[in-house]
């Protein structure tokens, strides 16, 4: 909707801001009339909307309900314990970028955090084309990833999890905004995640990568829309939280040897 220059901006859930930007400005060059943009619900309009939410998220919580559909996914499937534990470890760490000043300035954080989902818009001009995901792996080949072997070839598979959970990364990934290397070095790691999907597409197949990535997606997006976190029983079937039986709809690529 169009709205004049100084008109604040007012709306009722479930209803949400995704864009307010410049409409019209007048012939001496001031701003006349804004365009805001707004969607409705949980409507994801692009990757950065998947970041606003009718309720905020902190960052630790929202990783830590990732974490738990995750693992509920995995027991689904009946994933073996590596597995699932590398899906996991995976869910905790994937949007440890966003702890990032530059994030959390453009997506408007509060005092209480840092936050994976606000309630505005983001800033794309402080955002200034940084992805997160890019951060989150820096930060997991510093960091380590919840007692996962480095070495270990499931290490290298949750580090492409984490860089390709918004679609990046498959293979090339922005590093715009990187305030934590030297345009050149950045480069050069974004070459390395780009040399890392090459070698897992070789391994699982173009079919089978995709697979293992959509898993972490479908963990995320669904936290994404909890309010409240969801209990899992450890039982034969785990509740998704509405009070139906889960059921596990897709299968796992073989898991069998030559795929380490």
């Amino acid at each position: 909707r169009m709205l004049d220059r100084d008109t604040p901006w007012e709306c009722e859930a479930p209803w949400q801001q995704v864009r307010d930007m410049l409409y019209r400005v007048s012939p001496e060059g001031i701003a006349v009339t804004r365009l805001v943009i707004e969607k409705y619900g949980h409507a994801v309009t692009n990757e950065e909307s998947r970041a606003v939410s009718s309720r905020p998220q902190t960052l630790s919580e929202h990783q830590e309900w990732v974490a738990t559909e995750a693992r509920r996914i995995a027991m689904e499937l009946d994933l073996a314990d590596e597995d699932r534990l590398m899906i996991e470890a995976a869910a905790k760490h994937h949007d440890d970028g966003k702890g990032a000043a530059r994030w959390q300035r453009a997506f408007h954080a509060s005092c209480g955090g840092p936050y994976a989902k606000t309630a505005k818009a983001p800033n794309l001009a402080i955002l200034n084309g940084y992805r997160h995901e890019f951060q989150s792996v820096l930060d997991a080949e510093r960091n380590g990833l919840d007692g996962l072997e480095r070495s270990a070839p499931r290490f290298e598979l949750a580090l492409h999890l984490i860089a390709a959970h918004h679609g990046h990364s498959r293979p090339t990934i922005r590093t715009d905004g990187c305030d934590s290397l030297p345009p050149t070095q950045a480069a050069g790691r974004a070459y390395e995640m780009a040399m890392r999907f090459a070698r897992l597409q070789k391994q699982w197949g173009p079919w089978g990568l995709a697979w293992w990535e959509a898993l972490l997606r479908a963990a995320d997006q669904r936290a994404s829309s909890w309010q409240v976190p969801v209990q899992i029983s450890t039982g034969d079937r785990k509740s998704d939280g509405s009070g139906l039986t889960a059921q596990a709809e897709t299968p796992a690529p073989d898991l069998g040897k030559g795929h380490g």
